[in-house]
C-alpha cells in the first residue's frame, strides 16, 4: 500500500464522514447519497430492475463493509425505497433476501433496515 492510501485510510478513521472530503467538493455521505440518487433515476426511468449481481455489490460495498456506519444506513432507506418504487423481480428478491439480509448480523439492523 503507498503512503497516499494508508494517509487515506488514517484520515477515515479520524474524522467523521461529515468532514471527510476525499475529491475536496463533496463529503463522504453527500457522495453516497448523490450516488445512490443517480442510480435510483437510471433505474427508475429507465424501467429496469435490479440484477441480484448489482443488488449484492451494493450491499457488499454499503452493508456489509461500509467505510462509515451510515453507509449503511443510507443502503437501508435507499433499498426501502427502490423496493416501493422499483422492484425487484422475484428470483432476485428471494436471493437477495436469504443469501444476504438474512445473514446480516443482527446488532447491525436498524429500524430503517428492517423496513
Amino acid at each position: 500500500m503507498d503512503f497516499s492510501n494508508e494517509n487515506n485510510l488514517e484520515t477515515k478513521k479520524i474524522l467523521p464522514p461529515e468532514d471527510y472530503y476525499p475529491d475536496g467538493r463533496f463529503n463522504h455521505n453527500q457522495q453516497i447519497n448523490e450516488r445512490l440518487v443517480f442510480l435510483k433515476f437510471i433505474l427508475k426511468e429507465g424501467r429496469m430492475n435490479l440484477c441480484f449481481d448489482f443488488t449484492k455489490m451494493l450491499w457488499i460495498t454499503l452493508a456489509e463493509q461500509p467505510v462509515y456506519p451510515s453507509d449503511r444506513e443510507q443502503c437501508f432507506r435507499w433499498f426501502a425505497e427502490i423496493i416501493d418504487e422499483v422492484g425487484f423481480d422475484f428470483k432476485t428478491g428471494k436471493d437477495f433476501f436469504q443469501n444476504h439480509f438474512m445473514k446480516l448480523e443482527p446488532h447491525l439492523l436498524t429500524d430503517l433496515g428492517m423496513k
